[in-house]
């Protein structure tokens, strides 16, 4: 019998990097003395923005420049928050610039997510899908590409919510592979909603987190090949593997003396040049099965780093009872004239404003603490309580749209046809708009 080793089977690689910064709010605000639409501290935004800016994202972009041009296999995922791509707009275009350019290279293939980085999810299938609705004009407009794939932010995932990222005809959805809905020798291959045809593409824990916890700590023995070789020992059924991160971690969170990004940059060589990986896009990835087998997630996962659930941003009582109110003014809030409130409601729906309220023991989610401006969990929940309860205030006396506009036929319509979702009569109604403005 021939004993001869044989050589480590092919397998796709799929790195993809998390781009994010919310519009953080003022402190010590008032429930009864705050001004309307002074509810975001604009200073502090720009300075953050800034200097991420500088420490992150020029460096690491820059990097990738140089990587594609000396090594064409290189490509990786992103998916860049709305809230994200307004600040860069506005505080960093040379940026925003930057990701365009690698966006027009192939080196980089954006995803869509709701635009406000939010837990809109889990108000409504209609705000969550007019949320990605919103992202993707985004995109569109600065990168000229259309999504196919979809990422909601911190990789949460249900079987609900594949539901309504389907219902949109996006391909694949990338989500966390908690070991609590699958075996660690199951999950680094592809999958598919139990009911609906799109595919889910799960995350690897182990690799993602050894990268970003032992940089975090200080270590400098980790090496490629220690990531490379666990990629081999991976179970004979792994076809394809999911590295995911923050791309903050390159120079920011983790800084640059920390050695992270020759680490990810020496990573992505090795992964494009070496024969056994496929280093590949998410989309590209998603083609490589005929038949993935059925994956049912009914409790909420994400990718947080000791419990794989919601509890970081939805587990204690500060945070339901914060998210309850939010999430009950969605009825008014559509019925008002003025969408600087409809701007600021959904912005109140970012995760970071409820992650600032977590009393959840973070793990490696800790390094994300230190973008926090508050001394205390309590104290950003009375914050964002008083900041949401003068939005309610001022909701009492806005005006109402008229019940004959557009946006007002599209809710009764929606009343009256459940089965048609408001974000396809959004882009009905934009489409025929578009279409009659043209000479």
């Amino acid at each position: 019998m021939d004993q001869t080793p044989q050589p480590p089977m092919e397998r796709n690689v799929v790195v993809f990097f998390q781009v994010h910064q919310p519009r953080r709010l003022r402190t010590q605000v008032s429930s009864q003395n705050s001004e309307l639409r002074s509810y975001f501290d604009e200073p502090l935004n720009e300075s953050i923005m800034k200097r991420v800016a500088h420490d992150c994202y020029e460096p690491a972009n820059a990097m990738l420049h140089k990587l594609k041009e000396e090594h064409p296999g290189v490509k990786v995922c992103f998916s860049i928050s709305g809230e994200a791509l307004d600040q860069l707009e506005k505080y960093a275009p040379d940026i925003l610039l930057s990701f365009k350019e690698l966006t027009a290279s192939g080196t980089i293939e954006m995803l869509a997510q709701p635009s406000y980085h939010s837990l809109s999810g889990f108000i409504s299938a209609e705000e969550f899908q007019a949320q990605i609705v919103t992202h993707m004009e985004k995109i569109r407009h600065h990168f000229d590409v259309s999504p196919t794939v979809c990422c909601n932010p911190e990789l949460i995932y249900n079987d609900e919510l594949g539901s309504s990222i389907s219902q949109m005809g996006f391909e694949g959805i990338l989500c966390e592979g908690a070991a609590k809905v699958i075996s660690m020798e199951s999950r680094d291959r592809l999958y598919r909603h139990p009911e609906q045809g799109v595919r889910l593409l799960l995350r690897n824990q182990d690799l993602s987190d050894k990268i970003a916890s032992r940089f975090g700590a200080g270590e400098t023995t980790l090496t490629v090949k220690n990531i490379t070789t666990s990629i081999d020992l991976l179970s004979p059924d792994s076809t394809t593997v999911l590295i995911g991160l923050d791309y903050e971690i390159l120079g920011d969170q983790l800084k640059k003396n920390a050695g992270i990004m020759s680490f990810i940059g020496e990573l992505l060589v090795a992964l494009a040049e070496e024969s056994r990986f496929r280093l590949c896009t998410a989309s590209e990835a998603l083609k490589s099965e005929l038949q993935p087998a059925a994956l049912t997630v009914i409790e909420s996962t994400s990718w947080s780093a000791d419990s794989q659930d919601v509890s970081t941003w939805l587990g204690n009582d500060m945070q339901k009872e914060a998210f309850a109110l939010l999430a009950a003014q969605q009825g008014k809030i559509m019925m008002v004239e003025d969408e600087d409130l409809l701007d600021i409601w959904r912005s109140l729906q970012t995760t970071d404003h409820f992650f600032y309220m977590s009393s959840h023991k973070l793990g490696d989610d800790n390094h994300r603490r230190y973008f926090s401006q508050y001394p205390s969990p309590y104290e950003a929940f009375i914050n964002y309580m008083n900041i949401l309860k003068d939005l309610i205030s001022n909701l009492q006396g806005a005006r109402v749209k008229d019940p004959d506009s557009d946006h007002a036929k599209i809710l009764e319509s929606e009343r009256q046809h459940p089965k048609i979702p408001v974000w396809a009569m959004q882009k009905e109604l934009q489409n025929r708009l578009s279409s009659e403005q043209k000479p």
